[in-house]
């Protein structure tokens, strides 16, 4: 079986719950085609360069599969009728790409960890020493007024 991709853009008017309804009817069309679904995920979501009938916005959705070559035509049709998916194409995936895209994720995954540790040890940094303050004796009051008339000069009375 060959590695296939396949990209939906679904309206952003639709509810999550009718989205939902449409990645499970997408799945349905793979599983019915003897396929099965390795991956997905929400590509983008953006506004369209142009309106597709009342349309224009969308959310751009990615499914990486495995189906047999007789099924792809059927896969295809199938989602073409389905009104809720406004545009639907499917690309077969080659071996090189397959490779060069994990390493693309695999280079994304190390950007984003790295990323959150230098988020985690910035805020770190930022906040002040607790032992500094624990340490800090209460002045008194008498200290206190006459540190303000040190600086202040002995004019105020």
């Amino acid at each position: 079986m060959q590695v296939y991709e396949l990209l939906s853009l679904i309206p952003l008017t639709e509810s999550g719950d009718a989205r939902e309804e449409v990645h499970r009817i997408i799945s349905g069309h793979i599983a019915a085609a003897g396929g099965t679904i390795m991956a997905t995920r929400e590509f983008a979501r953006q506004r369209l360069a142009y309106p597709i009938g009342p349309h224009t916005a969308g959310e751009y959705d990615l499914v990486e599969f495995t189906a047999p070559t007789t099924g792809v035509a059927a896969i295809a049709r199938e989602l073409s009728l389905e009104p809720r998916i406004l545009r639907s194409m499917i690309t077969l995936k080659r071996a090189k790409v397959r490779a060069i895209g994990a390493e693309v994720e695999a280079m994304e995954r190390a950007l984003e960890e790295r990323d959150r540790a230098a988020a985690v040890k910035r805020s770190a940094a930022q906040q002040p020493t607790a032992t500094a303050s624990a340490n800090a004796q209460p002045e008194s009051i008498e200290n206190l007024d006459a540190k303000l008339e040190e600086i202040l000069g002995k004019d105020m009375v």
